[in-house]
């Protein structure tokens, strides 16, 4: 019988602990899934031309959100120190428009390929950016 007792017990306990419905308050946005991120790139690649050594050159790059819900940029990392990034920290509501910006500067001559990884809050992989150009030692003097 005192088995039996115990049994009810526990089992009145979990029902009524997990059994509770909690109200829920709606916020503005949420963040949502990878699976339902939904951004539309003006474009992923750019191309900075020809610039001179010691001059920076930076490449916008806006996106938007055809998604459903609000999205959040976690992060933006650079392929490499040479290069600096900002972007817009807030949240992104559906059919709002937003941007990353990655500034370089050519520090010797030659071709440079980079690539800026744009990493969203809920996000499975990144999406990659890419710029490309030239640095010349005296581009004025041609």
């Amino acid at each position: 019988m005192k088995p039996l007792v115990i049994v009810f017990s526990l089992a009145f306990a979990f029902t009524t602990a997990f059994g509770q419905s909690f109200e829920m308050k709606e916020t503005p946005f949420a963040l949502v899934s990878s699976s339902e991120i939904a951004v539309e790139w003006e474009t992923q690649s750019k191309d900075a031309g020809i610039i001179e050594i010691g001059e920076e050159v930076t490449l916008n790059y806006s996106f938007v959100n055809k998604g459903k819900e609000a999205i959040r940029i976690e992060r933006v990392k650079p392929s490499c120190g040479c290069t600096g990034v900002d972007y817009s920290k807030t949240l992104i509501a559906p059919g709002e428009k937003a941007f990353v910006s990655a500034s370089y500067k050519g520090k010797s001559a030659g071709h440079f390929n980079k690539t800026v990884s744009v990493f969203f809050v809920n996000g499975s992989s990144p999406t990659l950016l890419r710029f490309k150009g030239e640095v010349e030692a005296s581009k004025g003097l041609k």
